[in-house]
């Protein structure tokens, strides 16, 4: 049986001039492939970005290569030099093949969430363990969810994923979502830089990086209970502290968190509510992110 790295191996394809194949790739229940003729120094890069998504070796092949992303350099100089397609199907043109393939983790993240288990409740979260403890941090677009992620990511926490945590009926998390973290040019300063070269991204507005690139990246121990709810809030010029929330506020906020929420209200809202109740919330005001994290991690002593 052919291990993950070996399945992951680049593949000449002669069907499209010098294209290049990698994966499959596993977002939840979204599988799929990526090919792309872009440079040889690109490709490196992109599948290592990818990487952390591999499809187990063990996966049947009725799902492997269900769904094909493609990058493709026109190697005309101009706003539309690369193009990405989406199962053949034109998505976007950019100068910048750096922001297409961004554009192609979009997709893969898009996928995760149309092609998510109707029996489960995907948050917009990220979600990290420390010891025995797994904390959960739903957030909207913008609230610095991946900034602080990253951060504990480098203090040590273990990483499930900055994007989507998929729930069971019974509120627990049986798989994670690893997804390289998407990072913007401020996050990138606040966190000090990251230890691997971004050559020919220096101006380009949002790097995607793997865990791995920022500590250690042990396995998670899955399935896992949520022992805490963490609701970060970017509050600069302030002092970081955690405020604990009423079970009630904690439902209405994972409910605002929560992904096609309002047709699948009915399904959700039990999951979330007995989530509340159960699981410790609070909000992390955070303007420095070593204290922020600093208050997380004691938490988390509290907490075991």
């Amino acid at each position: 049986m052919p291990s993950p790295a070996e399945r992951s191996a680049t593949h000449p394809e002669e069907s499209a001039g010098d294209s290049w194949k990698s994966g499959p790739y596993c977002a939840l229940n979204h599988t799929f492939v990526v090919r792309t003729n872009a440079s040889d120094t690109f490709q490196p890069r992109l599948e290592r970005q990818l990487a952390p998504l591999l499809c187990p070796a063990s996966m049947g092949a009725e799902r492997v290569e269900a769904h094909h992303y493609r990058l493709e350099d026109r190697r005309e100089p101009g706003a539309n030099r690369y193009a990405v397609f989406d199962n053949d199907v034109l998505v976007t043109t950019s100068p910048s093949r750096f922001v297409a393939a961004g554009t192609i983790h979009w997709l893969a993240n898009q996928g995760a969430v149309t092609s998510c288990d109707p029996a489960s409740v995907q948050l917009h979260a990220g979600a990290v363990q420390l010891a025995e403890a797994t904390l959960v941090l739903p957030a909207p677009m913008d609230s610095g969810k991946s900034t602080t992620v990253a951060a504990m990511v480098r203090r040590g926490f273990t990483y499930l994923t900055d994007e989507i945590v998929e729930l069971t009926a019974r509120g627990e998390i049986h798989r994670s979502y690893p997804k390289a973290l998407s990072l913007d040019r401020s996050s990138i300063d606040l966190l000090g830089g990251i230890p691997e070269p971004f050559a020919g991204a220096a101006r380009e507005p949002q790097w995607h990086v793997p865990a791995g690139w920022l500590g250690p990246a042990p396995e998670p121990r899955l399935p896992t209970t949520v022992a805490a709810l963490i609701f970060p809030v970017y509050t600069p010029q302030t002092a970081s502290e955690l405020v604990p929330m009423t079970p009630g506020e904690a439902a209405v906020s994972l409910a605002e968190s929560t992904f096609r929420f309002p047709e699948r209200s009915a399904r959700s809202m039990p999951v979330l509510t007995n989530l509340a109740e159960q699981a410790p919330a609070f909000r992390l005001f955070i303007d420095d992110l070593d204290e922020g994290v600093s208050a997380l991690a004691s938490l988390v002593d509290e907490l075991t």
